[in-house]
């Protein structure tokens, strides 16, 4: 008899405590509604964007050259936005090398919009980085572009019109050079 109110004195007291499982349910439902958010803001993000002309920019390239989206927008392009904090841009950049290499180089320009407000990190940053794709230091666009999450890749038609894009994951370079050709023929 004592060992039975002993247990009905346990199970009461568990029954009173929070379970370690609830707790950790309640913080996984947590991570997915906060990663779901993200999700809902990136295809927002897309939404604003697809359709619509790029940002059009007159800013310097790494020679401190002053560069015209004009300039580099008059044919289909494909357009990466990154920052050197970011380590899924850095991972970015070399998987474009990557798939230049893959695809024997491509005549689809590359335009790299580094969003460093920082120039002097930026350019030792892009002098580490192999020669190929057009970088241009494009802090200032950055709070007009109002990235949610880089890397930003995107393709351009010939008039700067933003066809495809990919947000903070990684992106199918072929796809988007494909992508870029067909809208340049």
């Amino acid at each position: 008899r004592s060992l039975d109110r002993l247990w009905a004195g346990l199970a009461a007291e568990l029954a009173r405590q929070e379970s370690p499982f609830r707790t950790l349910a309640r913080a996984k439902r947590q991570r997915w509604a906060a990663e779901a958010d993200q999700v809902r803001h990136m295809a927002n993000y897309a939404q604003r964007w697809l359709g619509r002309t790029a940002v059009p920019w007159t800013l310097p390239d790494v020679r401190g050259q002053m560069v015209s989206s004009e300039t580099v927008r008059r044919h289909a392009c494909v357009e990466l936005l990154w920052r050197t904090d970011d380590r899924r841009s850095i991972a970015e950049l070399a998987r474009l090398q990557a798939a230049r290499d893959e695809l024997g180089g491509s005549e689809i320009p590359v335009i790299c919009l580094n969003l460093d407000q920082d120039t002097s990190v930026a350019r030792r940053s892009i002098a580490q980085l192999p020669a190929g794709p057009t970088h241009i230091l494009a802090g200032p666009i950055a709070a007009v572009e109002q990235p949610i999450n880089l890397p930003i890749l995107r393709v351009l038609d010939g008039d700067g019109k933003i066809v495809r894009m990919w947000i903070g994951w990684q992106p199918s370079w072929v796809e988007a050079f494909v992508e870029a050709r067909r809208r340049g023929q």
